[in-house]
């Protein structure tokens, strides 16, 4: 969870549209920073925009953001103390806080690296007296507090416009704690485009929305736990992480389902992954065009097409397509099915997948299961490994053939560890790109993707196109 203020967030219905970088240090250079989706925006109730009352807002990520100490990427604490909760910046801190940001330098340019400027904490009287008229509003909002540079470093460096939302931060007992959000930054008395360099600069007081923030905090962490992170998803069956290759397919990867289309005859037409006792995760355009006279069955539990008596067949209820499916490019090609009735996961053969939290950082080698199938025929589960490749070295394997590998942003590239002995057979769309860590103290298998299409030449090694769960992940939970 991020904390930032209100008025930086035009758009808090289209979170997507968003992003965070943790460990940044400057922006000419992002290389191994981490990037999160942001999955929901909650800006304070009692905010009016055009008003910087309440001027505070919650960022929620797809997933959890990864603390890191070796690139700075840690949680600041936030003001708990009950008798401190009245004293100021001066009072607590010896009269200083840290600020940092991007803002406007001496030189009148906003940097590319992040820097740190000391602030202090102005009482009611000194702010009443050394602001221009245009900001007296900040007198008349009790969360807000005026501070300003120390004289020895004004005209030097402020918190300008691209500072807000940053953090006023101070340091006590060893620890650095979040004392304010930068809300109003002071601009130049006859250029409002430009910053005063000397200017006092408005505070949003974190002390008096803890409360707040904790409340949504723990909103966020009952979600998640109630609705996907099943204490039993990803149950692991090898004794150590090294055996994957040497384990029997059979049973292995109970999360694997086989899609069926019934009516005179069946056809088998896709395979899933099993999130949920209720929900199946598969590619959306293989539910595309379903005639209305045939009936959709989920089979769970099965090795083999004939595996009637270890598995579990049940009807879709509902097919929920991901919203923003572009079905040219294959974009966002992912949609749920709501089962009839709950899957009986007390069987060992039907187990849900865990759902990863952090999606940025996947293993450059995984697993792939799923249906192999010569032309219309899906006899049994197979296992392959896989090797991540980047888009244009994918690229290249198309680029051979003739044709234009599709550019969408939610897509995983793979190509196969060995050569196949059959490479006229292939994976059906729906096989589940998996692999295996270390989570709770417990080993256990993570959804990386779900298998798009195969390489067009399906008679040859090449690149195959997984769309991922990260950039769907929001869409998932809130479906």
């Amino acid at each position: 969870m991020v904390v930032t203020a209100a008025h930086c967030l035009n758009d808090t219905s289209h979170p997507a549209r968003y992003r965070l970088i943790a460990g940044l240090k400057d922006q000419r250079s992002l290389e191994g920073e981490y990037s999160y989706k942001v999955s929901q925006i909650i800006p304070h109730p009692g905010y009016l925009q055009g008003t910087y009352n309440n001027d505070i807002a919650l960022l929620l990520t797809d997933g959890d953001i990864v603390f890191d100490p070796n690139k700075k990427v840690l949680p600041i604490c936030l003001p708990r103390d009950e008798a401190d909760s009245s004293a100021t910046v001066q009072e607590q801190l010896d009269k200083k806080g840290y600020a940092t940001g991007w803002g406007m330098t001496e030189n009148g340019k906003t940097g590319s690296s992040l820097k740190c400027g000391e602030v202090g904490e102005l009482d009611a009287d000194s702010c009443r007296e050394q602001l221009f008229e245009h900001n007296h509003f900040l007198l008349y909002n009790d969360a807000v507090f005026c501070a300003r540079a120390p004289e020895s470093r004004r005209n030097r460096s402020t918190v300008c416009f691209s500072d807000h939302g940053g953090g006023l931060s101070v340091f006590k007992a060893d620890r650095w704690y979040l004392w304010g959000i930068a809300s109003v930054a002071a601009h130049n008395a006859t250029d409002v485009t430009e910053c005063d360099l000397n200017g006092i600069v408005g505070f949003t007081a974190v002390a008096n929305y803890t409360k707040w923030i904790d409340d949504n905090q723990n909103a966020q962490k009952q979600t998640y736990k109630n609705l996907l992170r099943d204490p039993n998803c990803g149950t692991y069956q090898n004794e150590t992480l090294a055996t994957e290759s040497g384990n029997a397919v059979s049973y292995q990867y109970p999360w694997n389902v086989l899609l069926e289309l019934q009516h005179e005859i069946s056809m088998y037409v896709c395979g899933g992954v099993l999130i949920h006792k209720r929900f199946v995760l598969t590619i959306s355009h293989c539910l595309v065009g379903i005639p209305p006279q045939y009936t959709l069955i989920v089979r769970l539990g099965a090795s083999t097409k004939d595996s009637a008596t270890t598995g579990q067949s049940i009807l879709a209820e509902r097919i929920i397509p991901n919203p923003n499916f572009n079905e040219i490019h294959y974009g966002n090609n992912l949609a749920l099915i709501q089962l009839k009735y709950d899957a009986d996961i007390t069987k060992p053969t039907i187990k849900p997948i865990c759902l990863p939290s952090v999606t940025e950082f996947l293993p450059t080698n995984l697993t792939l299961t799923g249906w192999m199938r010569n032309q219309h025929l899906f006899p049994t589960l197979s296992r392959d490994s896989i090797n991540t490749v980047s888009a244009a070295e994918c690229g290249a394997h198309y680029d051979g053939k003739g044709m234009e590998l599709p550019d969408v942003s939610d897509s995983l590239y793979g190509v196969f560890n060995t050569d196949r002995e059959k490479v006229c057979d292939n994976y059906n769309a729906g096989s589940v790109l998996q692999y295996a860590k270390l989570s709770d103290q417990t080993t256990r298998v993570f959804l990386a993707g779900l298998l798009m299409f195969n390489y067009p030449e399906s008679c040859s090694n090449g690149c195959e196109t997984f769309v991922t769960t990260g950039y769907n992940a929001s869409w998932i939970y809130d479906a």
